[in-house]
């Protein structure tokens, strides 16, 4: 991300349901009403509002979606997944792919609690598997491990394939609840920075940036929220999306940033994805936390800005400080250009920013925690903004 001062132009239209559910057209072909495409899915159960109808073959293809100018795909992954009751309430606990399963937990049929230090456990995992600059192995090994913790998790998990500046770069959709119209998101880029330019020694500018505080942070803590999720149904839809390509940007090029929020915003939003409100996390691992409200998203979703810092501040939540903060170019925009309210939860105050020293060590539990606190509060929210 980066700092920002000029305008944004944002539309004015509001959330509104979304239409979700596939319809069948034949026996391996779903249209997918979402995304606006239609793909072949891997062979496996259909489930349409919660319930198995019957089941698809064939292997997953990728198909261009339309309305997104960076050439984008999109690989459905259908899970097996046993579901009983009104509202689709698991039945049985989550299976983890990898080796993860024991390191990760069981899912209860009790609400869990957010784990802190679960959560900077994933921050140290991400940094420990190397920088994750999009086309480099780092990158496709932490790719292919969030994935797959995450079919241990979510009802639905879907890859939006694009391509940037010649790079290949996925975003990763793990969905709760499909079958509700009413939605929110939540977001994290997963992707780090090629190059520390803002390293106070030069010999290391052209080093890669760990990025624990910027990147793992925020997928660190949505990871935490999903096994939360995995456990307790929330009350409506909730997306976690996962972007790439945040991090490579070129300073004085705003459009050289944010690049998966901004294939990922043209082609939810084109397709008719309108969710009541979405939260990105980005900084959000400081061990000296203060979280201000951030320039854009108190412009252009004052009400939902509003409403999340006094949410916070209902929590005892110390790290939320209800100040103007700066305009930040983020994976936000995207979505509030096409009149969705996001908002930018940012700690742009961190001295590693973008250095070498963008490390674990920098990244503290009790952040993570206030972070996901506040999240799952809004989760559980009985009414929105």
């Amino acid at each position: 991300m980066k700092l920002h001062s000029d305008r944004v132009l944002v539309g004015t239209n509001r959330a509104h349901d979304l239409p979700w559910v596939g319809s069948v057209r034949r026996e391996s072909e779903v249209e997918n009403l979402m995304y606006g495409v239609r793909f072949e899915s891997k062979p496996g159960p259909l489930l349409v509002n919660g319930a198995r109808v019957g089941s698809v073959g064939g292997e997953g293809s990728r198909l261009s979606a339309p309305r997104v100018p960076i050439r984008p795909g999109l690989e459905k992954r259908l899970r097996s997944r046993a579901r009983s009751g009104h509202g689709g309430t698991r039945a049985g606990a989550s299976v983890l792919v990898l080796g993860l399963a024991g390191w990760m937990g069981a899912c209860h049929s009790t609400p869990a609690e957010f784990d802190r230090t679960r959560a900077l456990e994933w921050v140290e995992r991400q940094v420990a598997g190397g920088p994750r600059i999009p086309g480099s192995v780092g990158h496709g090994r932490w790719k292919s491990e969030m994935v797959n913790v995450l079919e241990g998790l979510a009802d639905d998990v879907r890859l939006h394939a694009f391509e940037a500046n010649s790079i290949p770069m996925t975003n990763v959709i793990a969905s709760f609840r499909p079958d509700l119209g009413e939605r929110i998101f939540l977001m994290a880029h997963w992707d780090t920075r090629p190059h520390a330019d803002e390293d106070p020694d030069p010999a290391r500018r052209a080093d890669p940036v760990p990025g624990a505080n910027d990147g793992a942070s925020g997928v660190a803590v949505l990871l935490e929220v999903a096994r939360q999720l995995s456990a307790e149904a929330p009350r409506r839809g909730v997306d976690l999306f996962f972007v790439d390509g945040e991090d490579s940007g070129t300073q004085g090029e705003p459009d050289s940033w944010a690049l998966g929020s901004q294939a990922l915003a043209a082609a939810l939003v084109g397709a008719g994805y309108r969710p009541r409100l979405g939260i990105l996390l980005d900084m959000v691992g400081d061990r000296d936390l203060r979280i201000p409200q951030e320039g854009f998203s108190l412009a252009w979703a004052p009400v939902e800005t509003r409403w999340l810092f006094e949410v916070a501040a209902g929590l005892g939540l110390s790290a939320f400080d209800p100040v103007p903060g700066k305009m930040v170019t983020d994976d936000h925009l995207p979505f509030l250009r096409r009149g969705i309210p996001c908002v930018d939860l940012i700690d742009l105050d961190y001295p590693y920013w973008h250095t070498v020293a963008d490390t674990p060590d920098k990244v503290s539990a009790e952040s993570l925690g206030q972070v996901g606190d506040l999240v799952m509060a809004v989760v559980r929210a009985e009414t929105l903004p």
